[in-house]
């Protein structure tokens, strides 16, 4: 009862603050209240917030403006709780299990934190690669109290909903429709065997390209609340103006290939993608880092997300939405027309000077119109081009020419020709059999 009280108080008093203190339009103040409830608020605030900073087809601009300042730090755990949760695990405190571990976090959020050691002993790991002692390890820690406060305001806010709507406190937003995207959200980012799963998985994905690279996990120093990796060194997409001789072409495509292969090859891709997790090495290598989110498509899937790509890229609004609907798309048949009209003025829209296709541009457009009809988006579709977005925005940091469904064609292709193959095959098959 306390939690929800202070929810609600502190929800109301800073809306309260903004409207009587801040400067700017309604919206403006509102969208500053809440941004700063949300940050005293904690970790799963904190999340709702990221996701409406990601989502400006659902929410007014000035809270996607002001969500994307907001701020997850929270103050580190101590030292002595450090000790006491490797303790607890592994037998053993944590100068006895790694060398030169730094008591001091390299980063902290309200989730996390991430420490620095080096490998004590040599680690063979399950691919038979030695990792030798000394090799510096980037250590991930679960702080205790997040879990336990992130469960109880999952709880809050469920029952707080329906009043938190009616009072308007949160007008700019809907509770509702996010507490289970929240929910399943914090079940994957808890469970840091997850994150080490997802992270070998993708290792094995690129394992035959030495371009492509991630943290190597430590199994025996690992569990779902610590996750021991090896440490790699690099720049961040905004710091790669220190690799003079870094050639920006070349690493734009080929990061916008290695996504693309994720999508159409794997089926299974980095779904939390934006600057800090990605880094390019002093060996002009792409490391790909933090595997808490991933998201999956099955070989259907992938063959119809080619056909809407192909749709796209030949201006084919019909075929769009057909394809759109085989990838589970619900598009009311009232709206069909008016989404065909408008899916060739957000391509003819998206146009650079430069006659390339601003993807990040479509897709944002797209997503806008599906909203506005009452289009039912599938799990994941929404975070799955939010992502292609972000590849496209960073490729083009490195190379402005990029044109990211270019790139795309030769495996939208290869899915076609694939797709057409096997429905001769069956239909040779079939014939055979009649």
């Amino acid at each position: 009862m306390a939690r929800k009280s202070f929810i609600v108080s502190t929800l109301l008093t800073e809306q309260a603050k903004s409207l009587l203190k801040e400067s700017g339009s309604l919206k403006e103040r509102q969208a500053k209240g809440l941004k700063r409830a949300f940050e005293k608020l904690g970790p799963l605030f904190i999340k709702l917030g990221q996701i409406i900073s990601v989502r400006s087809e659902e929410f007014p601009k000035e809270l996607v403006e002001e969500m994307s300042t907001l701020l997850d730090s929270t103050h580190p755990i101590t030292y002595e709780e450090i000790d006491s949760l490797i303790y607890s695990e592994f037998g053993l405190f944590a100068d006895k299990i790694f060398n030169k571990f730094s008591y001091e976090p390299i980063a902290s959020a309200s989730i996390a934190q991430v420490h620095t050691a080096e490998l004590k002993t040599d680690y063979r790991s399950p691919s038979s690669k030695t990792i030798k002692a000394g090799t510096k390890l980037a250590i991930k820690i679960i702080k205790p109290e997040s879990k336990i406060q992130i469960s109880k305001d999952l709880e809050a806010l469920k029952s707080l909903s329906p009043l938190i709507n009616r009072l308007g406190i949160a007008q700019l937003i809907s509770l509702d429709s996010y507490l289970l995207e929240l929910e399943r959200s914090f079940e994957r980012e808890l469970d840091l065997r997850k994150e080490a799963y997802f992270q070998e998985r993708f290792g094995f994905d690129f394992k035959d390209d030495s371009n492509i690279i991630c943290p190597q996990t430590i199994w025996p120093l690992s569990c779902s609340h610590i996750l021991t990796m090896t440490y790699i060194e690099g720049y961040k997409l905004n710091e790669i103006d220190k690799l003079t001789h870094l050639d920006g072409r070349a690493l734009a495509i080929y990061g916008a290939q290695s996504f693309l292969r994720q999508v159409f090859e794997f089926g299974r891709y980095h779904a939390d993608l934006h600057p800090s997790n990605m880094l390019v090495t002093p060996d002009a290598k792409l490391a790909y880092l933090d595997f808490g989110i991933v998201g999956f498509l099955s070989e259907t899937e992938r063959l119809h997300l080619a056909k809407l790509f192909a749709a796209l890229i030949f201006k084919d609004p019909k075929r769009a939405l057909s394809s759109a609907k085989d990838l589970g798309f619900k598009i009311p048949q009232e709206a069909e027309k008016r989404l065909e009209k408008e899916i060739i003025a957000h391509i003819n829209n998206s146009i650079r000077a430069d006659k390339s296709l601003n993807f990040a541009e479509l897709a944002k457009l797209l997503l806008q119109s599906f909203y506005a009809h009452k289009v039912k988006i599938p799990d994941g579709f929404g975070a799955l081009l939010k992502s292609l977005a972000t590849v496209e925005g960073v490729a083009r940091q490195l190379y402005p020419d990029i044109n990211i469904l270019e790139i795309a064609r030769p495996y939208i292709v290869r899915k076609e020709l694939a797709s057409r193959m096997q429905e001769a095959f069956s239909a040779g098959i079939q014939a055979l059999l009649v």
